[in-house]
């Protein structure tokens, strides 16, 4: 890289550059069509230094998992595997002190969730290759329908008040 003081000295006013300067001018700058190293801008590991990366925010995720399942009975927990039909919406009552919290896919499929048969699929829906795990987050709801794309079996994982 050709410093710019050097640079603007070869452009000048009435200046004619030679071709091995003007190829040093070219070469002294990104072009548009580059990209640009990340190792070559300057702070960008500060900015983004402490950002999981896309392997260890997963670890993270699965670890979290595992301490759900393993909560005590009073709080969040997986209450029962429940086995469905292909494209046979199912209904799942929950218990009156429940929350619902989420969903886990054992096998296998989409499953769609709903609050109604008619709208089965308006808390989510989820495919066992992205994520075995659909949260909704902590709802308090009575009845919840689950339906899928091909038989499989999920858990509902719902948080008991004691």
């Amino acid at each position: 890289m050709t410093a710019k003081n050097i640079l603007k000295k070869w452009f000048a006013n009435f200046k004619k550059p030679t071709q091995e300067q003007f190829w040093a001018w070219l070469d002294s700058y990104w072009h548009k069509g580059e990209k640009i190293p990340t190792e070559n801008i300057e702070g960008l590991d500060d900015i983004f230094g402490d950002v999981a990366t896309k392997t260890e925010f997963q670890n993270l995720e699965n670890e979290v998992v595992r301490l759900i399942k393993n909560i005590p009975k009073t709080g969040i927990q997986h209450s029962l595997k429940i086995d469905l039909k292909a494209n046979v919406p199912t209904a799942f009552d929950l218990p009156e002190n429940a929350y619902f919290y989420g969903l886990e896919l054992l096998e296998n499929g989409t499953i769609s969730i709903g609050t109604n048969e008619e709208n089965p699929n308006d808390l989510g829906e989820v495919n066992f290759e992205e994520t075995p795990i659909l949260e909704i987050g902590l709802t308090k709801i009575s009845r919840i329908w689950i339906s899928a794309d091909m038989d499989t079996s999920v858990e509902p994982i719902i948080y008991v008040k004691g």
